[in-house]
């Protein structure tokens, strides 16, 4: 069958492989063309049919394949698929990746190709850029260069709020400005201030001017760590 159809195809005329016309959008459509992607799937079917009918361990294979799926729970086919029930360590799994660091961080709007998007005219990161920091040509993306700096993220558990360190500071200590007395995050006294695996205590101090960390003499990891804070009011 797939000999017959390329000969066919090879030997179509002249007139025909030459034959053009204009889709509905104006482009130019060679036949010609066509027919090149079309013989060079009819050949690849026929290698792959032919190489399958002379290895005999390929058709082994590929026999004790179709057994396996036949003794499965499943069929090819949506009513079967839609049985398929998730299993309940997966449902009761508990993981989330929410830290995007870098300089796009630092405007904090769209996403991390806010370098690209923010010149594309007309968009809505264009926009945002223009009216929050003016002309692109005047505060471009090299301008948040300088403002990228390590800093904190911060989610929350419970009564307990968890302030993520990007990094571990060479000082050994964390100065969180945001958690000020009296500031939005932090509008109750704090109780206890822990830092995840690890079994001592630390020393802190809260202030008007933020929450400041004594953290251990030993490097606990190169990348981010975690505190965990728990307010005034939380039952021991």
């Amino acid at each position: 069958m797939f000999s017959g159809t390329i000969q066919a195809l090879f030997t179509s005329s002249p007139a025909e492989g030459r034959c053009q016309g204009r889709n509905a959008d104006g482009y130019v459509a060679s036949r010609g063309r066509r027919l090149h992607g079309t013989i060079f799937v009819l050949l690849a079917l026929a290698f792959a049919r032919q190489a399958r009918a002379q290895d005999p361990r390929v058709e082994a294979a590929v026999t004790k394949i179709d057994a396996v799926i036949a003794r499965g729970p499943y069929q090819a086919s949506w009513d079967s698929l839609v049985k398929y029930q998730v299993p309940e360590w997966y449902r009761d799994a508990k993981f989330g990746i929410f830290i995007h660091w870098g300089v796009y961080s630092v405007p904090a709007f769209d996403s991390e190709w806010y370098s690209r998007n923010m010149y594309i005219m007309g968009g809505p990161v264009f926009k945002h850029h223009l009216e929050t920091y003016g002309p692109q040509n005047k505060f471009g993306y090299k301008d948040f260069i300088p403002m990228f700096r390590r800093d904190f993220r911060f989610t929350t558990k419970g009564d307990s709020l968890y302030a993520i360190a990007l990094a571990w500071p060479e000082s050994g200590r964390l100065a969180i400005k945001s958690l000020a007395s009296g500031s939005t995050l932090s509008q109750q006294k704090i109780r206890k201030v822990e830092l995840l695996d690890y079994q001592d205590k630390l020393k802190w101090k809260q202030t008007s001017g933020g929450l400041f960390v004594k953290l251990p003499p030993e490097k606990h990891g190169d990348y981010a760590l975690a505190i965990k804070i728990a307010p005034m009011d939380r039952a021991p």
